[in-house]
């Protein structure tokens, strides 16, 4: 096996990785499973299109506007520990919804 620099694997131009763009994750429709972790995310508005979430995670990043999950209908998992949370009372209008703070 060969070892070579990270560089190396990285796509050709004109491809490039953008962390601040995450709306690609809106238009995946059929997107039930999402994990985004130790990160700060310039703006979730994203979430909002992924009507089809089952289980989420934001752990440890910088999200904080509960209101937006109200728009996630098939919501059933949670996991919000280590983010500085507001409009909580958000949370309390989500039937069913396992909820880790």
């Amino acid at each position: 096996m060969t070892l070579r620099w990270p560089d190396s694997h990285l796509p050709p131009a004109p491809y490039y990785y953008d962390l601040r763009d995450w709306s690609a994750i809106g238009r995946m429709s059929a997107l039930r499973d999402l994990a985004i972790t130790e990160i700060c995310v310039e703006d979730f508005s994203f979430l909002a299109r992924c009507k089809e979430l089952r289980t989420l995670s934001l752990r440890n990043t910088n999200f904080t506007d509960c209101r937006m999950l109200l728009e996630l209908p098939k919501l059933r998992t949670m996991d919000l520990s280590l983010c500085r949370l507001t409009y909580t009372e958000a949370l309390e209008e989500l039937q069913g919804v396992d909820i880790r703070r």
